[in-house]
């Protein structure tokens, strides 16, 4: 769909939205995409490219997973309160259009390839889901990737939408990480591992320094006497 100066709409009022190939994309200065099993697939994202306004990707159920072609991507509402999945992977900035702007889904993936996530002073907001139960956890969280500084909100809502956020990971390469959320922040990395060879290290450097258990109280003690006299 090429509309180089006009609004574009699609709506699939009892489907899902795909494309039919790698090269297939849709334009238009905003693209408002409504459906209701998804949008994009779990091995194609929907390609836009939104020129210069916004982008609003909603769906009742499903996943929705969107990736701006070109430039940067300012983001309405994208995701939906029942919806599993979102990918939104932009070009270069991925920004929010304004206060309201939103992306919802119990699992969260934000990708800028070649710029930042949200701005100084002006956090992107997501609203990720949360479960008690930690066989469930891969299906929950957030996920962000950045060349450049990554600012980003996590909000309450409604359900699972408790405001606690399951991290899974966020990444600048060259910038800096600011992670809000209203509730707790828990590590949700499945692939975490303690390097046991660096804390028997630091834990004998600890030891060589009097910095812990009885030895530290001897070195205090002496401290206080060497003061005294």
């Amino acid at each position: 769909v090429n509309n180089r100066n006009g609004d574009t709409t699609i709506v699939s009022t009892g489907g899902s939205i795909t494309q039919s190939g790698d090269m297939a994309a849709v334009g238009g200065n905003n693209v408002d995409l409504q459906a209701k099993t998804g949008i994009g697939t779990a091995f194609q994202a929907l390609q836009v490219n939104v020129k210069g306004g916004k982008l609003d990707a909603t769906s009742e159920t499903g996943d929705v997973r969107v990736r701006q072609m070109v430039g940067d991507l300012r983001v309405g509402k994208i995701g939906g309160e029942g919806v599993d999945n979102v990918l939104v992977d932009a070009e270069r900035n991925l920004l929010s259009s304004d206060a309201n702007s939103l992306v919802q889904g119990k699992r969260v993936e934000l990708v800028s390839r070649n710029a930042a996530i949200g701005e100084v002073g002006k956090a992107f907001n997501v609203r990720t889901g949360y479960t008690a139960n930690q066989s469930q956890w891969p299906n929950y969280g957030l996920k962000a990737d950045a060349r450049d500084n990554i600012n980003i909100r996590n909000s309450a809502g409604n359900g699972v939408y408790t405001g606690d956020l399951l991290l899974i990971a966020a990444e600048s390469r060259t910038g800096d990480v600011r992670i809000e959320t209203t509730g707790s922040a828990i590590d949700n990395n499945p692939y975490a591992t303690t390097d046991t060879r660096s804390q028997a290290e630091l834990v004998a450097l600890w030891d060589d320094l009097r910095l812990r258990g009885p030895k530290a109280d001897a070195k205090a003690a002496e401290a206080v006497s060497a003061f005294e006299k």
